[in-house]
């Protein structure tokens, strides 16, 4: 053995060396058996029961007749009535004031009154055989050109006027009073407060499944889907959708509100909480007593909502299903089945226990 193997400094590397693989085999080489400790879970008895597919939407609140009110001519508006005010069809709101409008209307008012004085004493003079029928086949051609200038300007003076459309109320005014206006102007919004919408738009994934007259809830006031167009926005994927309401009188025009629709319901179904639910083998699956022991089930699963998932197949009513408790679980596996506050503390105390072990 050679000379330097003993010198001091190299026994101590010699010892230190011993030392690691001593420490290594006691602390991390063995593999100290962990407490048996009874496992607690909460069950429940599988029975039938109804589930319902909702989803939350935002909506719109809209009148239901809506329109805006536009000049149909030029010149400086005179309004009549204050915004907020409740109208009656055809109820004049406002005038536009235009000095040629009026100034055409009066004289063709005059040239067609003209032009019937003359047909009819044309007409006379025809049955007293002073003129000729020639003659008065003129006078009635000027006079059907006289009318049809009358009419003309009356129609421009009557678009001067701005009425109601229907019975409903005035909306706030686009311009003052006074102010210059040309043809097509916004000059005022015009609704009905006792016809209200709720818009809104439903994805597309589940625009298969409603159809209207489905279930709608808005601010806990159960309706009935009014119209849902199916054709799919290419911007949104959405698909626009509304519902007729009850009592407008509770609702403010133009603010959001909550939406919930029953996209699906079913009844006499096996329903269970989404916390019995774990994944084993990349398959969805439960946890059932069977004779004081565990035994896993395969489920297919249907709809689902924020509490429950409907299950297809894998589970009978009466099975005793593990709800709470089910993690750590394996097949065979004896169980105490207890209240919730007892698995909390069961769990804790089992990790106090497997805890000390490991360092013991």
């Amino acid at each position: 053995m050679p000379r330097f193997f003993f010198q001091g400094r190299y026994w101590i590397l010699f010892f230190l060396f011993l030392a690691a693989i001593y420490t290594f085999a006691k602390f991390w080489g063995a593999n100290p058996q962990e407490p048996e400790f009874p496992k607690v879970v909460e069950t429940e008895t599988v029975a039938k029961s109804q589930i319902k597919h909702e989803i939350n939407l935002i909506g719109i609140v809209r009148p239901k007749r809506y329109c805006t009110l536009a000049a149909k001519t030029s010149g400086t508006v005179d309004t009549l009535i204050p915004a907020g005010s409740v109208l009656k069809k055809n109820d004049i709101i406002a005038k536009i004031e235009n000095l040629d409008i009026e100034k055409a209307y009066n004289l063709s008012a005059s040239a067609e009154h003209i032009a019937r004085d003359q047909y009819e004493r044309m007409l006379q003079l025809v049955k007293k055989g002073i003129s000729s029928k020639k003659e008065a086949e003129d006078a009635h051609r000027c006079l059907i050109e006289a009318e049809k200038d009358l009419v003309k300007a009356r129609t421009d003076l009557e678009n001067t006027l701005v009425k109601a459309p229907f019975d409903g109320i005035l909306g706030a005014y686009k311009i003052k009073d006074g102010e210059q206006v040309a043809e097509g102007h916004i000059l005022a919004g015009f609704y009905n407060r006792q016809q209200l919408l709720v818009e809104f738009e439903i994805p597309d994934q589940y625009i298969l499944k409603i159809n209207p007259g489905q279930v709608i809830s808005i601010n806990g006031q159960s309706l009935r889907l009014t119209h849902v167009q199916k054709a799919i926005d290419e911007e949104t994927n959405m698909c626009p959708a509304s519902v007729e309401l009850e009592g407008g009188d509770n609702f403010v025009m133009g603010e959001s509100i909550d939406v919930t629709l029953v996209v699906e319901e079913k009844q006499n179904i096996i329903a269970i909480p989404g916390s019995a639910i774990f994944i084993k083998n990349n398959k969805n699956s439960v946890y059932v007593v069977e004779n004081g022991k565990i035994v896993a089930r395969e489920v297919q699963l249907g709809i689902r909502n924020k509490e429950k998932i409907e299950v297809l197949s894998g589970l009978e009513e009466k099975d005793e299903l593990v709800t709470i408790g089910q993690d750590r679980l394996s097949e065979e596996m004896k169980i105490e089945v207890a209240s919730k506050s007892k698995i909390a503390k069961t769990d804790q105390m089992a990790e106090v226990q497997k805890t000390e072990a490991i360092f013991q």
